[in-house]
């Protein structure tokens, strides 16, 4: 196993490497755009990601595509077991994850897809605000949702909220 980057109550976060992406623990549940194989398959594009271990399961796995300096896209793949048994410790290490490459990165925008069944209300407790509705978004046609964290402290100057 990899070093351990993390510990988030029973969780270990670990920097995560493709091979994770076939090892979630039971069915998937996606925030982010495009399916998982293509996230394990163009692993070139992803500036960072961790794994989130419970004991043997892989629970989750979450990273950041950094598009240009101040504005980068998060997605994250979970185990329903995260949401059914441990969202509250999911949802812990995903803001607190979030929040440590915002200021890493000097982030002004971090934003990410809701597509699917994934409850809204994990976005708001991870800390992302909706922000717009993307029409026949999805592959399948349906609509998605854009969620974003907007912060001031690294706006270029002159440019205000």
């Amino acid at each position: 196993m990899n070093d351990v980057l993390r510990k988030f109550g029973e969780f270990t976060a670990i920097q995560a490497v493709p091979a994770d992406f076939g090892r979630i623990h039971g069915d998937v549940i996606q925030l982010g755009v495009g399916d998982i194989n293509e996230y394990a398959n163009n692993w070139r594009v992803v500036s960072q990601a961790f794994t989130f271990w419970h004991k043997t399961m892989i629970l989750g796995i979450g990273g950041f595509v950094k598009f240009w300096p101040g504005v980068a896209e998060a997605w994250s793949v979970w185990s329903t077991l995260a949401g059914e048994k441990h969202k509250k410790s999911m949802i812990t290490a995903a803001r607190t994850i979030n929040n440590e490459y915002i200021h890493q990165e000097k982030l002004w925008r971090l934003h990410a897809t809701l597509e699917g069944d994934v409850p809204e209300s994990w976005m708001d407790h991870i800390g992302f605000k909706e922000e717009c509705t993307l029409k026949h978004f999805s592959r399948d046609g349906s609509d998605a949702k854009i969620f974003s964290i907007i912060t001031k402290d690294y706006l270029p100057t002159g440019v205000q909220l």
